[in-house]
């Protein structure tokens, strides 16, 4: 099997944490590479640093591609597939934003990462086929502003209620629905 699929984590995270390192294990013994690369993040965090952290794979994006990322990481995926003029097959986002949040811890850290007057027409196909999955009490990222981002992207919406971050935090350490997704 030839696809490639990137995960890509949040502000303060690691490829070590929620259900990245699950996902990244069900994916492999499914006979797909998984690439799941560190980001700078809070120090130092900036697109132009993701952007950099990302070089070294640049290479293995292919339309054959997948992008799984949670939280800032779908900003930085758009960012990415739009700076380089790339087209991937599908993008599995989860609880993503592309705005900033009204949030003094997040906001700081993740400002860089939307580009202003950024093209969505121009740009919603390079996604592939996409799903967002998002929930109806997240303490970071309200649903309506979840589903504008689904909106954007012409993606499928996977509400999952009650599901808050989705992240460890809120008990997804593993995630079967967005395994699922994934692989059809």
């Amino acid at each position: 099997m030839s696809k490639t699929i990137f995960i890509v984590h949040g502000s303060f995270g690691s490829p070590d944490e929620n259900w990245i390192p699950w996902l990244k294990k069900q994916l492999v013994e499914k006979g797909y590479e998984v690439v799941v690369p560190t980001f700078p993040t809070p120090e130092k965090q900036s697109l132009d640093n993701w952007m950099e952290a990302f070089l070294p794979y640049k290479e293995k994006v292919t339309s054959e591609s997948i992008f799984v990322a949670h939280s800032i990481g779908p900003a930085f995926v758009i960012d990415m597939l739009s700076e380089w003029n790339l087209n991937v097959a599908k993008c599995c986002f989860v609880a993503g934003f592309y705005t900033l949040l009204n949030n003094e811890v997040l906001d700081p850290v993740n400002k860089t990462l939307f580009v202003e007057n950024f093209d969505w027409n121009k740009n919603k196909g390079m996604v592939g086929e996409a799903s967002c999955f998002y929930s109806d009490n997240d303490p970071y990222v309200p649903q309506l502003v979840a589903e504008w981002l689904a909106d954007r992207l012409n993606a499928k919406k996977v509400l999952i209620s009650g599901g808050k971050h989705l992240n460890a935090g809120a008990g997804f350490t593993q995630f079967p629905e967005l395994l699922e997704e994934i692989i059809k």
